[in-house]
């Protein structure tokens, strides 16, 4: 599922799943590729355990594109109730604007309650405009907890 944002509504779209020729890796791995090719819907079907581990954490999930630009997404759009956590993955240890660019695009979306850059780095950070921007393992620590849920300061 993706969300998209057209003239003040949000509109919830289902993309149609198809079977990969992609084996789930015995290990740790990155899944890399261009937008739009199915990554976060591979991983969905392929571990849908992972997503009832948790689903105490939010109600739902989805990819977030607004229907104005091709090149501005979220990674993740968590839904709880009525509000919203935006969560960014990065895999660049150097933070810069144009990370930021769907973070900031998604922040006049109705019932956004924090925005959230994840990156592979040590520093735990916050812009002037309230974005966190957390180590991945700072991140993983407070993922079950009520934290996550909290306004950014």
């Amino acid at each position: 599922m993706f969300v998209v944002k057209k003239r003040g509504k949000m509109t919830t779209m289902m993309s149609k799943y198809i079977d990969r020729q992609l084996k789930t890796p015995a290990q740790s791995f990155f899944l890399f590729g261009p937008r739009g090719t199915g990554k976060t819907t591979w991983v969905n079907h392929q571990f849908p355990k992972a997503y009832r581990d948790y689903d105490d954490l939010f109600d739902e999930f989805y990819y977030w594109s607004p229907a104005s630009s091709r090149n501005t997404e979220v990674d993740f759009l968590l839904k709880r109730e009525n509000s919203f956590i935006a969560v960014e993955v990065k895999t660049s240890p150097r933070i810069t604007a144009v990370h930021l660019k769907g973070l900031r695009a998604i922040a006049e979306l109705k019932g956004i309650k924090r925005r959230i850059m994840i990156y592979p780095g040590e520093k735990k950070m916050q812009t002037e405009d309230h974005i966190d921007i957390w180590p991945f393992d700072f991140f993983c620590e407070i993922l079950g907890g009520k934290e996550l849920w909290e306004a950014s300061k």
